[in-house]
């Protein structure tokens, strides 16, 4: 559950906190965002994965505590990669692009639920569980920007994507 670590309006009824946790996410996405910081990858919690976080501001909620996470797997084409806004540490709004293994997201289908098995890239925001495809064929760069464009948000630094490193084998020779 998203922690509300956010200051409430005082003149806001907070007989539903899940209502409104939804509609300040959706008003956190709709709104203008800056996001700032310098390009660095660093490896991740596996070699062939890199990541950068970058800090980002919303200029309707400033006390919203965001952050963009961009993840990649570095060692096979296409790269998988990942651009993530957080709110508290939750992911809110999300692309996954080349996925490596199918994963289910629940998608609801009028009256009851049901697995939707993804593969491809795709597009999801909180509570996400459900998916938008995007069959799109795109480099890591377009991919950022499709993700800034979606998100709202202006990037002010200069954008430097993650190096592929092919694994080589070390020769004794």
């Amino acid at each position: 559950m998203l922690s509300h670590a956010f200051i409430l309006p005082s003149s806001l009824d907070m007989s539903d906190p899940e209502h409104y946790l939804l509609q300040k996410i959706d008003n956190v996405i709709a709104s203008r965002k800056i996001v700032s910081g310098r390009m660095i990858w660093s490896y991740g919690s596996r070699i062939d994965y890199v990541r950068c976080d970058l800090r980002c501001i919303c200029e309707d909620v400033p006390d919203a505590n965001l952050k963009i996470t961009l993840t990649s797997q570095t060692s096979i084409l296409p790269m998988k990669s990942s651009f993530t806004i957080s709110m508290g540490g939750q992911r809110i709004f999300s692309l996954d692009t080349n996925p490596r293994r199918s994963h289910s997201n629940n998608k609801t289908l009028g009256s009851f639920s049901k697995k939707h098995v993804v593969n491809i890239t795709h597009w999801t925001r909180y509570p996400c569980t459900n998916v938008v495809e995007d069959v799109r064929k795109l480099t890591h760069r377009a991919w950022f920007d499709a993700f800034l464009m979606k998100a709202n948000a202006e990037f002010n630094g200069t954008y430097r994507g993650p190096r592929f490193k092919p694994e080589q084998w070390e020769l004794g020779l």
